[in-house]
């Protein structure tokens, strides 16, 4: 769903072929992703595996499991703006993510973009969430590690674990109510509104309470794929916000200056 008031979304012009070209895309696209882990050399320091400080969902599960989970996964380290799956692609992994920052979201045929939540370190996304889930894209925000197990790999920790089953229907269940929400806000908010809202989600989730600045670095088309507007659209709720005196931002980093501003906004709706 977009904003029936603003102009299209931004077009993926450079991956646009794979939308039209599944088999040749996808195949090209995967040979690269290879490459560029070789050159990588991708031997991960002992403090990027999984662990139950980072991802507490796997707090009370023994440390002799999580070593087998860790054996089994491969780390992936992403530029910036990188795609890590794309519709059609059919990924079956299972993502955590160990450093930076991922959107996830849509796209529909003519490229225009949805995005649905950015998942931060100690976050787990992919095939588990369903079919649905799955055939839309994931992309790094900034440089991005994650460590990735095969979708089989993960049943059978499922199957194993029964503590770990929980925790992650508790994770799937939270999902689905976020998009509830998201779902709600764009049918019953404004695009000003649904910008706050965001904004104050995301200094819960990623705020320093010291100074107010989101650690996730936001571009104005990022917060408008988020709310399902156009960027003009969004760079001007934006500039109202920081006019006001709401919010500061310079270089994809915003702070929010006023807090229970931001709250006003956000409960009138």
């Amino acid at each position: 769903m977009y904003d029936i008031n603003a102009a299209p979304g931004r077009l993926l012009k450079s991956n646009r072929s794979v939308l039209t070209a599944k088999n040749n895309g996808r195949l090209q696209r995967q040979n690269v992703r290879k490459d560029a882990i070789d050159n990588d050399s991708l031997e991960v320091p002992e403090n990027n595996s999984v662990n139950h400080l980072s991802f507490p969902f796997l707090k009370g599960i023994k440390e002799s499991d999580i070593r087998i989970i860790n054996s089994r996964m491969v780390h992936q380290r992403y530029s910036k703006k990188e795609y890590i799956y794309l519709p059609y692609d059919n990924s079956e992994k299972v993502y955590f993510v160990i450093h930076g920052n991922v959107e996830i979201g849509y796209l529909d045929e003519s490229g225009r973009e949805l995005s649905i939540d950015i998942l931060s370190q100690g976050e787990v996304f992919g095939s588990f969430m369903g079919r649905n889930f799955s055939s839309g894209f994931a992309r790094s925000v900034d440089k991005t590690v994650l460590a990735v197990l095969n979708k089989d790999d993960f049943e059978e920790f499922l199957e194993r674990y029964s503590l770990f089953s929980v925790r992650i229907l508790k994770i799937m269940s939270q999902r689905i109510n976020a998009l509830e929400t998201k779902l709600q806000n764009l049918v019953f908010s404004d695009v000003k509104t649904r910008i706050c809202k965001l904004l104050f989600s995301l200094y819960q989730k990623a705020g320093d309470k010291r100074n107010g600045q989101i650690k996730i670095p936001l571009t104005h088309q990022d917060i408008a794929n988020l709310v399902a507007s156009s960027r003009e659209t969004a760079s001007l709720h934006l500039s109202e916000l920081k006019k006001s005196g709401t919010i500061a931002y310079e270089r994809k980093r915003i702070r929010i200056i006023s807090l229970p501003a931001l709250e006003k906004i956000t409960s009138c709706c």
